[in-house]
Order: C-alpha cells, then sequence, then structure tokens
C-alpha cells in the first residue's frame, strides 16, 4: 500500500474529500502537524508524496520543500486548497515556491537566533592516539610520575617516587 503525507495547517483538520479520494486509490494517509513531524515521518519510510493542506498558512514551507527536495527526492509534493480559484477543492502539484513568498511572508515566523561562531576545531583523541605526525602534541601526554603512578612502580620514601624515578632534575 502506498503511503502518503498530509500535512496540516495549525489548528486545521484534514479535508475529508482528500482522505476520501486517497482511500479509493489505496492510499494511506499518514496526517502531520508540523515540518519536524515531516521529517521525522519520511525517515522512518518511505512515502510516495506530501501533500501541504493550505500552503499559504504554512510556517516555514520554503526551508520544508528544501529539506524533502534535498534528503527525499523522490517525494513528490503536492499542495490542496480547500477552494481553489474557481471555488472548488484543488491538488496541483508544488513546483516552486514563487507563488508562496507572498503569502509566507503573511505567517508569523520567529527571529532566527544570531549567528554563533564556532570554537576552534580541537583533534579528536582517536586522531591523537593514533599518533598522526602532524597532529601529535608538543608535550608527553602523561609524566614521568603519572606513569610510575598508573603503573605501580612507587619506590621512593613515603610511597613517593624519587626525583630521578619521577623525571625531576636531583
Amino acid at each position: 500500500m502506498t503511503r502518503c503525507l498530509l500535512l496540516l495547517a495549525p489548528r486545521e483538520q484534514a479535508p475529508v474529500p482528500l482522505l476520501a479520494g486517497l482511500a479509493r486509490r489505496a492510499v494511506t494517509a499518514v496526517v502531520v502537524a508540523d515540518p519536524p513531524s515531516v521529517m521525522l515521518q519520511l525517515s522512518r519510510g518511505p512515502a510516495a508524496a506530501l501533500i501541504i493542506i493550505e500552503p499559504q498558512r504554512q510556517p516555514y514551507l520554503s526551508e520544508l520543500v528544501e529539506a524533502v527536495r534535498t534528503y527525499h527526492p523522490r517525494v513528490r509534493i503536492w499542495q490542496y486548497r480547500g477552494q481553489g480559484q474557481d471555488g472548488q477543492p484543488q491538488l496541483a502539484r508544488l513546483n516552486g515556491l514563487a507563488n508562496h513568498h507572498q503569502a509566507e511572508k503573511s505567517v508569523k515566523h520567529p527571529s532566527p537566533p544570531p549567528p554563533q561562531t564556532a570554537p576552534a576545531a580541537q583533534p579528536a583523541w582517536h586522531e591523537v592516539c593514533a599518533g598522526s605526525p602532524a597532529q601529535a602534541p608538543s608535550l608527553p601526554l602523561i609524566s614521568a610520575e603519572e606513569l610510575a603512578m598508573l603503573l605501580g612502580d612507587w619506590g621512593g620514601p613515603g610511597g613517593r617516587p624519587s626525583p630521578q624515578e619521577a623525571g625531576e632534575p636531583a
């Protein structure tokens, strides 16, 4: 059986005529409420199509369409309007977003967070341990005293290594 995702606008219900038409064609309709849910459902298994209900009321429509086309290019994207230009329900392919940008601007979007600078990349522990000459640390990873302690080689008075054993000058 073919699976199809229906993305509803906030506070909308799935259109009965659309659900009936999909059922007649043996298509399983999975209703989702927001763009992250769309991506989650697509990652769980194949879907033949994504139908966006009332696309002019969908927040983040262009970002969603871009993500679906990038990560799930075989999914066909459709739009459904309860009242098309002739007043009748309309189901049509969503080919581009040029006609949706104006409608999308009317949807309130939260301001994106300011860009953050990424910290300088540190070599991964396995790269350092593998002995890559380009990333080898300039100092030893462990001192002679620490090595002696780890190996249990404590021969000095009071259980401490002598300065020579610890690698310190006498």
